[in-house]
């Protein structure tokens, strides 16, 4: 008996890659970087926009115009390099030696970034690339007993296709966990026995778009929200006091638990906090525990590693 023809392949035969751009949309030079660790793309939607006609003496679509390109790509990865957020906040300067220290601020405009995607497929390879790509939104969620885990929806504006396979590479740095994270609030009052701690960048990205094409010709951030949520053990009502007024600072910090030169951080700085909602619950053998959902004013990201610049 002759066996089956299987033609279905895994992410086995897949990889992600990015670079940055020098204009919008117009592609990296090079593509080598890559988000973090256990990196994988859960959802790509690509929009063409079909618009039907109808002619008068018939029921049926007589034709079709297209609108507005859009695109957008879900990733998901485990927080190891700092350098995907250059494209989050903006702006980044580096300074001091051996470590080096990143900092990562806002800015007016987003750096805008190619995606490589691509597969080795049974009958043919597909590389896609996902040209003037900015983030729209990045969440980072720090839980009890697992790694550091990031969650992009990233907007893309053009695509064109490939058959030519890019070199897949895996991230140097080792994920950040856990185990060697601490939370502040106010800064300097480390809060003991967090449970969960989740950070949201929204940048509320819009395409723009001109006569003449149907492609946009940049990207525009809009309104900076910055929010998150912490779940903690409930011991006294001092996080209650802090409900409806604006504390001065928060910060979460990463390590990779080593010393010295080998010791990678990244620092999340938050200043003007606002807790707006508090929420508890209760039951019998079971933790009591606080829910607390706050909004910042302003963000700095600030990581310090033995590499010189932003690659």
């Amino acid at each position: 008996m002759r066996g089956l023809s299987v033609s279905g392949r895994t992410g086995a035969y897949g990889y992600i890659l990015y670079g940055w751009e020098d204009s919008f949309g117009n592609g990296a030079t090079t593509r080598d970087k890559v988000f973090g660790r256990a990196q994988r793309i859960t959802g790509v939607t690509r929009r063409e926009n079909p618009e039907p006609i109808y002619e008068l003496y018939q029921r049926t679509v007589d034709d079709w115009w297209l609108r507005n390109f859009e695109g957008r790509v879900t990733l998901e990865w485990l927080l190891a390099n700092p350098w995907i957020f250059k494209a989050v906040m903006g702006s980044v300067s580096t300074t001091g030696s051996s470590p080096y220290t990143h900092t990562f601020t806002k800015a007016k405009s987003l750096v805008s970034i190619e995606i490589e995607n691509g597969f080795e497929g049974a009958n043919g390879n597909v590389v896609r690339y996902f040209r003037g790509a900015v983030v729209d939104t990045l969440t980072l969620t720090a839980t009890v007993g697992d790694a550091i885990r990031v969650r992009s929806d990233i907007m893309y504006f053009k695509e064109t296709l490939g058959t030519t396979l890019g070199t897949p590479t895996i991230d140097s740095f080792e994920p950040f966990t856990f185990a060697h994270a601490t939370l502040e609030l106010p800064d300097g009052t480390v809060l003991a026995e967090v449970q969960t701690f989740e950070l949201t960048i929204a940048n509320n990205v819009l395409g723009l778009f001109g006569l003449g094409s149907r492609y946009a010709v940049g990207a525009i951030p809009r309104a900076l929200d910055l929010s998150g949520r912490i779940t903690i053990t409930m011991k006294d009502a001092t996080l209650l006091g802090y409900l409806g007024e604006e504390q001065d600072d928060i910060e979460f910090k990463v390590t990779n638990g080593e010393t010295g030169t080998d010791e990678r951080t990244i620092t999340f700085k938050g200043t003007g906090v606002m807790i707006g909602e508090h929420g508890t619950s209760m039951e019998p053998n079971e933790l009591v525990l606080e829910d607390l959902a706050f909004r910042i004013r302003e963000l700095t990201i600030e990581a310090i590693n033995n590499t010189s610049s932003v690659p």
